[in-house]
């Protein structure tokens, strides 16, 4: 299984960096006008429809935070890290990795680790399990989460066993990922993706082969 998850998530590793977007205001601007101006739009966590921002804010499935980690900012806010660190403004910018949330969830999820928990629910009409440190999403979102945080490792290089603690987080996304594969909503995505930042998430396109993965 280990070896098996090396090739997986090293085989066409490029680590290119998406630089269209060079900010996270300038991805703002086009998240909503062009990339959620569509019908029939579903936040991530609760899936429910929505036509109209209200309510909703722009989740960082793999959390700015870890970026800032990953980017080396160990000291300062995020604010800083801006200032000091372009490759943080690109993650920080990355399409592939912004979903729209509700804001109560977005706040409750916070930074957390995605893991697989038997926790309390939370309230809000909305199935994913919030604990004190881990989340686990429902079933309908985990495929989609794994892939945004697979991308992240696959495009900047990301230490996610930094993120989790162990190899086990990335098992579990990489399992998450064949489990739950793309939808025709999330392929028609990543093609929007493609066309404002030129670049697509290998893992919602089957570049990646599930069958080898025990």
């Amino acid at each position: 299984m280990f070896l098996m998850l090396m090739v997986f998530t090293s085989l066409f590793s490029s680590h290119a960096d998406q630089n269209k977007l060079k900010t996270y205001s300038a991805a703002k601007k086009v998240f909503w006008k062009k990339l959620y101006s569509g019908t029939d739009n579903r936040s991530l966590y609760c899936n429910q429809s929505f036509d109209r921002s209200n309510g909703l804010n722009i989740e960082h499935v793999f959390a700015a935070s870890w970026m800032k980690l990953s980017a080396g900012c160990r000291n300062g806010n995020r604010s800083d890290c801006r200032r000091k660190s372009p490759r943080f403004n690109k993650m920080e910018a990355d399409l592939h990795n912004l979903y729209p949330a509700k804001t109560g969830v977005n706040s409750a999820r916070g930074s957390s680790v995605f893991a697989e928990i038997e926790e309390r629910t939370y309230s809000e009409a909305c199935p994913i399990e919030i604990g004190q440190r881990e989340v686990e999403p429902a079933d309908f979102s985990k495929g989609k989460v794994a892939r945004a945080v697979l991308y992240m490792q696959h495009e900047y290089g990301v230490n996610l066993r930094q993120i989790g603690g162990s190899s086990r987080f990335e098992e579990m996304l990489i399992k998450w990922h064949c489990k739950f594969p793309p939808t025709a909503s999330e392929i028609a995505r990543n093609d929007k993706i493609f066309r404002i930042q030129n670049t697509n998430n290998p893992f919602v396109l089957g570049e990646f082969n599930c069958s080898d993965i025990n």
